[in-house]
């Protein structure tokens, strides 16, 4: 008994010194010094019975620790010590014990919230397999999910009367009652990560996610839990439903907007990082995923100018940077680090980021990125890669259209339609024409095919008309139209597909009469080319104005949505067939395979003697080839 005294008044003498090392005591090195005797007295003779109490010690009771972290800290040093040496028991968490918790928690209580996140907390680890000792045992699916309940309804109710919020940039650590609070609210909002990371089913994925994003300005007072939780909300937002996608979106823009420009910085790069990660494939079911995606950077680059700039100077240099290598090296790998749906998607946000922000400060952007556009669709001139220069015609229409810049992409798609592919006779064939929505390239099949020209045909054309009617407000469209109209009037003499020439032909009338027009409104001016701002005066009057290249448009957008309505309603039939059709089928193909069966059994036993000897013979064969 007395070398258990004496060992146990060692450790704690020991614990005392680590404590007083970490306060930098100016008698650190006496202290030291004088207890090196005492501390070894006696170990020697006892190290079994040392060796228990160490473990007797180390003995993690509960996990607010690991939780609370820098608050347990502050603790007693008795009481502290008599935690240490007192055996952990796990109480059972049961239905009576949620129902007291409900009531205290609804009476404004602030100490069962620690006991409430502690059992919670204890059904976390749990879940995850730890085999740490806990402080509750939750051992029924009935009592997890009534913890769950009284976390997720309860808790958030109590914390927003207990620490209201006084105003929108007000923080709860402003408050008078922030540090007794502090420790357990942690608590509660750690558990909501873990569960958060460890549940599978989306509800209450969606369920717990809303929780976060009401205690939001509880997040924010810590600033490492903060970081932990932006990590987990970017992965959601990247690869989950889309209902997860928004509800953490929103969660990101609301700490995006209550914190400092730093804190911006790094998200912006954490959700550029992962959306280029998920935007590695592009079919019909991740496109709208990634559309997604995008809608969300363009408004988060939107919230700060200063910042996006920052981002999409780094970022637009890295694209030339790879479109640099893959000129200059000729090899297949660096065409490949160009020629890809990720290099693709980022030309596009960049130009909607810079189409929709429209500032000032992010205008010295739209040369380079134009320029690293414009190389992209020159660096292979193969006919198989048209679907992705359409890719890069949308991105810079949308661009021009925006910011008023003169990207002079007509050329591109002339082109296309003089080239010797989309010219030549196609071989026949029944395909409909191709969706290069979701590809960038076509095999050598498609590309002779009436149904790879069909589309390239339709594309080029698409392209022209958002081009021109871009521009067919600007005083200077007769010159601007005159070279694309003069290589469109030859290919009309000279294409060979009846349908292709008269949809060119209607587009040069079209063009023609927009260009009079606006030659017959500018020769009545009274101001020169010089003068900026009477030019600026006289297309913006214009442009409230509907020329005849832009009614064309309209209609030419109106006819290809209904066509696309109709064929994703064809698509969804051909998909999920109607029951009563699935099950005649079905009759009728059991039907059919019973009519067969029938067949085959009458033939087999006509020749049911000669399959015999056959089979006889060929047995009698094999054993003699073997034995041979």
């Amino acid at each position: 008994r007395r070398a258990r005294i004496a060992v146990g008044m060692a450790f704690r003498s020991k614990k005392k010194l680590k404590r007083t090392k970490c306060a930098r005591s100016p008698s650190k090195a006496f202290l030291q010094m004088d207890t090196d005797d005492f501390l070894s007295r006696g170990l020697d003779d006892e190290a079994e019975m040392e060796e228990e109490d160490e473990e007797d010690v180390r003995q993690p009771i509960g996990i607010e620790k690991e939780i609370a972290g820098d608050e347990e800290e502050t603790m007693d040093e008795e009481e502290e010590d008599e935690d240490e040496n007192s055996d952990v028991i796990s109480k059972t968490v049961t239905l009576r014990m949620i129902k007291k918790w409900k009531f205290d928690l609804k009476s404004n209580r602030m100490a069962v919230l620690k006991d409430v996140a502690k059992a919670v907390s204890s059904s976390v680890a749990t879940l995850t397999g730890s085999k740490k000792i806990q402080t509750y045992a939750v051992e029924g699916t009935e009592e997890f999910n009534a913890l769950v309940r009284l976390c997720l309804k309860e808790v958030p109710n109590m914390l927003d009367q207990k620490i209201p919020q006084k105003s929108k940039k007000a923080l709860p650590s402003s408050d008078s009652q922030w540090a007794r609070v502090r420790s357990p609210i942690k608590m509660h909002l750690c558990n909501l990560l873990q569960l958060a990371q460890h549940l599978t089913d989306k509800s209450m994925i969606v369920l717990l996610l809303k929780q976060v994003h009401h205690l939001a300005r509880f997040f924010i007072c810590y600033p490492k839990l903060l970081k932990s939780t932006t990590k987990l909300l970017v992965k959601l937002w990247s690869s989950s439903s889309p209902e997860v996608s928004v509800i953490a979106f929103f969660t990101l823009r609301h700490f995006s907007a209550a914190t400092t420009s730093n804190f911006l910085t790094s998200l912006l790069k954490s959700m550029y990082l992962a959306f280029v990660a998920n935007s590695k494939f592009t079919s019909p079911q991740t496109r709208p995923h990634i559309t997604l995606m995008k809608n969300s950077l363009v408004e988060m680059f939107n919230l700060n100018h200063s910042v996006a700039y920052q981002h999409g100077f780094i970022y637009i240099r890295q694209l030339a940077i790879h479109l640099r290598t893959a000129t200059t090296s000729h090899k297949k790998e660096s065409f490949q680090g160009v020629y890809n749906w990720q290099f693709i998607h980022c030309i596009h946000l960049w130009c909607r980021i810079l189409a929709e922000c429209n500032s000032d400060t992010l205008k010295p952007l739209v040369f380079p990125l134009v320029q690293v556009a414009t190389g992209v669709m020159r660096l292979v001139p193969s006919a198989r890669y048209f679907p992705l220069r359409f890719h890069c015609i949308t991105s810079l229409n949308l661009l021009s259209s925006q910011t008023g810049t003169l990207i002079p992409i007509a050329a591109s798609l002339v082109d296309i339609l003089c080239s010797a592919d989309i010219q030549k006779k196609p071989k026949p064939s029944t395909a409909k024409p191709i969706n290069f929505d979701c590809i960038l390239k076509v095999t050598k099949a498609q590309l002779q095919t009436k149904a790879f020209q069909d589309a390239a045909v339709e594309k080029c054309l698409d392209g022209l008309m958002n081009f021109f009617s871009i521009h067919a407000h600007s005083i200077a469209f007769p010159e601007l139209m005159l070279p694309s109209v003069t290589r469109l009037r030859k290919l009309c003499k000279e294409a060979k597909q009846m349908e292709m020439k008269q949809q060119v032909k209607l587009l040069v009338d079209k063009l023609e009469e927009t260009a009079a027009e606006v030659t017959i409104a500018r020769s009545s001016v009274g101001f020169g080319p010089a003068d900026a701002d009477s030019v600026e005066r006289w297309e913006a009057a214009r442009k409230e104005k509907t020329g005849p290249i832009e009614s064309m448009y309209k209609k030419w957008k109106d006819k290809a949505e209904k066509r696309l309505e109709l064929e994703q309603r064809e698509a969804m039939r051909t998909e999920k067939p109607a029951p009563a059709a699935a099950a005649a089928k079905k009759r009728r193909k059991s039907g059919g395979e019973v009519r067969k069966a029938k067949k085959r059994r009458v033939v087999i036993a006509e020749d049911d003697a000669e399959a015999e000897d056959k089979v006889e013979d060929f047995r009698q064969w094999s054993d003699d080839d073997d034995d041979d």
